[in-house]
């Protein structure tokens, strides 16, 4: 277990010295006291009458503050199962949302689906969980009927991160005066990777039928992808050489990012309801494995680095290799493992930490992470594969999703920094030598990796 003491001895160590499973080092000045809005922590804690060992022996209350609906009931307290009516699909108080994405692609783009112990098998589209599911109230607002969330449907017009933060408190709709700006992980659960962003098609990646959307404006000087929408999330460090940060989800081109929170334009809607949306409740089952008991998924304790997995022995692994080693992995009398999707992994972010602020991977430290030496030489955390494939760029299916643990780098300007945060969801190309591809892409110059860490993930219920 990570504590403060590790903390400050890490942070003591010469630069490149690793601390397995605890504090880095990092690039000194880059830390910050941020806001307090929201620290995207959330974790709830072991309860004391658990028994390690229980997958799913008990039921998180979930307590929703307010008349909307929470998962499980529909407006009126019911099960929801009247015609048109609420039919919430689950009773978990953080149900993840399935990406929606149906079809299987290799590293060269759309593929036929494979078969257990096949190239490419296990990935998103092979695995269904809590499909999207939606209500539009016919008052402005919609009801997601998965995770209980009421969403305001229209963003209106560009604001500040200080606008839209400060007329939460006045905002009323639909006779509902209870409206908040989300969190990271509210707004991402409307993601959905049908989306596609690139020369060949633009796609938005949320619903469309329920919400509305608008990509940049070209008359205003703005690029297409400048679709990025505002959270009540703070990064606990800074970005792009000293930014103030706030973490936003694009919808144009499918990724969380951290934006400069100042002097920047954001779309916004506001939210009611599930206030304990996004709030993990993880139990140390004993045995390698960590249950969380809101999401209703078992995970791995360690990474792949701890389990000395890859061509490497560092559990550094490419895409296809990633996929592979799940399908083969047994741990704890569970044989069903898999790599996680893209909103499953990032419910695992707990944006109270990051490495440059308290020497901690962006994840609860009941979790191991393996440290990893960045591109600008200090010490960091790894990005983490997921199944989920980013249609993005002039190769439709070539990149996969991950999830930045430690410092998402880039090459901006004159070096190497962290441009996106700790708990940004980004993507690298499925599979090539680092060696012989750009060492960076995209307007922020985001690193590129190819070898990531894994971490799997089973249902537990």
């Amino acid at each position: 277990m990570r504590t403060t003491l590790m903390i400050l001895l890490a942070l003591a160590v010469t630069l490149g010295a690793g601390c397995v499973g605890g504090a880095i080092p990092v690039d000194p000045g880059t830390d910050q006291e941020a806001p307090t809005v929201d620290d995207g922590g959330g974790n709830e804690g072991t309860p004391a009458e658990e028994q390690p060992g229980d997958d799913q022996s008990g039921e998180p209350s979930g307590d929703d503050n307010g008349p909307a609906p929470g998962p499980g009931e529909d407006e009126n307290g019911d099960d929801g199962n009247d015609e048109g009516n609420g039919d919430i699909v689950t009773t978990l108080s953080y149900p993840i949302v399935d990406t929606g994405q149906t079809q299987c692609y290799s590293a060269n783009g759309l593929m036929d689906p494979t078969a257990e112990g096949q190239d490419y098998y296990g990935q998103d589209a092979q695995h269904e969980g809590n499909q999207p599911r939606y209500r539009d109230n016919g008052d402005g607002t919609v009801t997601d009927l998965v995770t209980g969330l009421m969403w305001q449907q229209d963003p209106g017009e560009k604001v500040t991160w200080a606008q839209a933060a400060a007329a939460a408190d006045d905002f009323e709709l639909a006779g509902y005066t209870d409206w908040r700006l989300p969190t990271v992980k509210e707004l991402y659960s409307l993601i959905l990777f049908t989306g596609q962003c690139g020369p060949s098609a633009m796609v938005p990646f949320i619903d469309t039928d329920y919400f509305h959307f608008s990509y940049g404006d070209a008359s205003q000087g703005e690029r297409a992808i400048d679709s990025q929408w505002a959270t009540s999330t703070i990064y606990r460090s800074t970005t792009m050489w000293g930014n103030a940060t706030m973490f936003g989800v694009n919808f144009a081109d499918g990724r969380i990012k951290g934006y400069p929170k100042d002097n920047k334009l954001f779309f916004c809607i506001y939210v009611r309801g599930g206030e304990s949306y996004g709030q993990n409740d993880l139990v140390d089952n004993g045995d390698g494995t960590v249950t969380d008991r809101a999401t209703g998924l078992m995970w791995t304790q360690q990474d792949s680095g701890g389990f000395e997995a890859g061509q490497w022995g560092d559990g550094r692994m490419d895409w296809r290799e990633a996929l592979a080693w799940a399908d083969g992995f047994e741990l704890a009398g569970h044989s069903d493992w898999r790599l996680p999707n893209a909103k499953e992994l990032q419910s695992l972010v707990d944006y109270s930490h990051a490495p440059a602020h308290d020497g901690q991977p962006a994840i609860d430290p009941v979790f191991e992470c393996t440290p990893i030496t960045a591109e600008d030489g200090y010490g960091d955390f790894a990005c983490y594969w997921t199944s989920t494939t980013h249609l993005d760029g002039p190769n439709p299916g070539g990149n996969g999703c991950y999830v930045a643990f430690g410092r998402a780098m880039g090459y901006l300007g004159h070096g190497w920094t962290d441009v996106h945060g700790a708990g940004a969801q980004r993507s690298d190309p499925k599979q090539g030598d680092p060696a012989t591809l750009p060492y960076a892409h995209g307007p922020q110059g985001d690193a590129v990796r190819v070898y990531n860490m894994v971490r799997l993930v089973r249902d537990a219920r």
